[in-house]
């Protein structure tokens, strides 16, 4: 599990487990600390992974009462399942397929600006995983 927040971003990629639980801990406890709530504008990308039963019991008492607009990419259909799940405790979540940058993106209403970070902090985040190689995620070169 790797994350940034940027302003109203916060961009989180699971590899395909679930995280430890001194990472999760260490999320939401930086996810507090960053003023938590429903500023935030989080996409989330799974390759298969993501919190297990007591983790996602922490995330809804950590944000339960304030949950922020979530696109969750996946094609995991464990994943998929989760997602549904925590929608019951945050109505502002869509599952998306891991090709749905633009819909995600739409749907959490980011500007342009937003958008390019959004995608390049997935990027930087999936070669940190070892999850994408950093020559398939470098932008093109101008022509």
């Amino acid at each position: 599990m790797a994350w940034r927040i940027e302003g109203r971003l916060l961009v989180v990629v699971h590899g395909s487990t679930s995280p430890a639980n001194l990472e999760w801990q260490r999320f939401l406890k930086e996810i507090a600390e960053a003023g938590g709530g429903s500023h935030f504008r989080v996409l989330v990308v799974s390759h298969g992974g993501g919190p297990d039963g007591g983790q996602r019991e922490a995330l809804i008492r950590a944000v339960g009462h304030a949950p922020a607009p979530t696109a969750v990419m996946t094609d995991s259909p464990l994943m998929r399942a989760i997602t549904t799940a925590l929608s019951f405790f945050n109505r502002k979540m869509k599952s998306l397929g891991l090709a749905g940058d633009d819909a995600a993106c739409g749907f959490l209403g980011l500007t342009a600006d937003e958008r390019d970070r959004a995608q390049a902090l997935r990027a930087e985040l999936e070669v940190e995983l070892g999850l994408r190689s950093a020559r398939r995620a470098a932008p093109p070169a101008p022509h």
